[in-house]
């Protein structure tokens, strides 16, 4: 990872991460947005896919593969 965007609520995160995932896209690079919720990515997701629209990009999702628990063992997390 070269770089990690963090701040509070409101402080434009999302436009900073948008300007320079364009710029590291127009050089041929891939990127990849890591968020601490599914309802942001899935907002993250929608704005990326509006904003890139017009040009010859692919913006994509994967979803992360559920915790490990079980049932044998609910509580057990890794």
């Amino acid at each position: 990872m070269d770089r990690l965007l963090c701040g509070d609520v409101g402080y434009g995160k999302t436009e900073v991460a948008i300007a320079r995932a364009f710029k590291a896209v127009a050089a041929g690079k891939q990127i990849a947005v890591l968020t601490p919720t599914t309802v942001l990515a899935f907002q993250h997701f929608e704005t990326f896919k509006k904003r890139f629209a017009a040009f010859p990009t692919r913006v994509d999702a994967e979803p992360l593969p559920h915790s490990r628990r079980t049932k044998s063992n609910p509580r057990r997390s890794r």
